[in-house]
C-alpha cells in the first residue's frame, strides 16, 4: 500500500520544498520529480543534465536529482516535527525517481561512474518499482524492516493526513521581490 501526495509544497524554517509526488509505503517514502520535456535527455557522469529538442536545440537543465536531494533535507524536518519515524525512532528511508515523459530517449553514463537507475520513463514506474522491491527486501532486510519500518495501511494513512495538513500552497498573487515596489526614503526639508 502507498499513500500518495501530488504537488506537495511544504516550508520549514524558512525553507521551501516543491514536491512533484511523495509516495509514503510500509518501507520507503518515494520522492518523486517529473521533467516533460519533448527531447531526448543526457546524463553526463558528473550527472549533469541536457535536452536535445527535435529541433536540434540543445540546453542544460538543472539536476532533478540534485533537486529531490535538497527536498529531502527539508521533508526529513517535516516528518521529524511531526513524529513520523520507524518504531527504532530512526527516520524513514527516502527513495528519490525522475520520471521523464515516455517518448524521451535517455541517454546515461556507464553505471559504474554514476548510478541512474532511479531515473526511468514514467510508463515504466511499476516495473521499477517491483524490481527495486525485490532488490531491497531480502529475507533479512525484510526481518530487520518488519520490525523496524513496517506500518499498518491505518499508520499510513495516519502519516499522509499528517503530512498532508502542512502542504503549503504557493501564493500566485504575490509579486517576486524584484518586482515589488521599492521604498523610498522621505526627503528631509
Amino acid at each position: 500500500m502507498h499513500a500518495v501526495l501530488n504537488d506537495f509544497r511544504i516550508s520549514i524554517d524558512g525553507e521551501t520544498a516543491q514536491i512533484d509526488h511523495v509516495l509514503i509505503g510500509r518501507f520507503f517514502v518515494f520522492l518523486v520529480e517529473t521533467r516533460n520535456f519533448n527531447g531526448n535527455v543526457t546524463i553526463n557522469e558528473h550527472g549533469e543534465f541536457s535536452v536535445k529538442y527535435p529541433n536540434g536545440k540543445q540546453i542544460s537543465t538543472p539536476s532533478p536529482l540534485e533537486q529531490s536531494c535538497g527536498h529531502e533535507r527539508i521533508f526529513l524536518k517535516l516528518l521529524e516535527r511531526l513524529d513520523i519515524r520507524t518504531f527504532s525512532g530512526t527516520p524513514l528511508k527516502v527513495e528519490h525517481i525522475v520520471l521523464f515523459w515516455h517518448k524521451s530517449i535517455i541517454k546515461r553514463p556507464d553505471a559504474k561512474k554514476l548510478d541512474t537507475s532511479n531515473i526511468i520513463k514514467a510508463d515504466a514506474l511499476r516495473t521499477w518499482h517491483n524490481q527495486f522491491m525485490e532488490r531491497q527486501l531480502s529475507i533479512v532486510k525484510t526481518l530487520v524492516w518488519g520490525i523496524n519500518a513496517f506500518r499498518s495501511g491505518e499508520t499510513i494513512r495516519e502519516w499522509t493526513e499528517k503530512s498532508k495538513r502542512q502542504h503549503r500552497p504557493a501564493d500566485l498573487l504575490e509579486l517576486p521581490d524584484s518586482m515589488k515596489p521599492q521604498m523610498q526614503a522621505a526627503a528631509s526639508i
